[in-house]
């Protein structure tokens, strides 16, 4: 093999390993919130998730570009993987003020207005 075919390889590999790890801390912080993993997840996942959602964006091109130009159906698996996870990254945001809302509410029934 080629040191070329070689880097093409090891770029492809760190590109599904990318766009792997993150559509599962997605589907971690999506469906499995309750959970102490979840909990954990949650609290950092806002903070960091547009930067995550660049590095899935870049690995989903570079995979496209490289391995499946030509190839329909797979082109619109690694876009519709994408988009999974750049929904996962926006949800934290609109959710953010319901969430406030939420904790006020409990906490009014908790322990009373003042």
């Amino acid at each position: 093999m080629r040191l070329k075919q070689i880097l093409r390889y090891i770029l492809l590999f760190l590109c599904y390993l990318c766009i792997g790890l993150f559509g599962l801390v997605t589907i971690l912080y999506l469906f499995f919130g309750s959970s102490t993993l979840g909990w954990l997840i949650a609290m950092f996942y806002p903070g960091v998730a547009p930067l995550l959602y660049i590095l899935v964006l870049t690995s989903g091109v570079i995979i496209i570009r490289f391995s499946f130009i030509e190839k329909r159906r797979e082109r619109l698996v690694i876009a519709g993987v994408c988009a999974f996870i750049f929904v996962g990254a926006i949800i934290p945001y609109p959710v953010m003020p319901f969430s406030i809302a939420e904790a006020e509410n409990q906490m009014v029934s908790v322990y009373g207005a003042q």
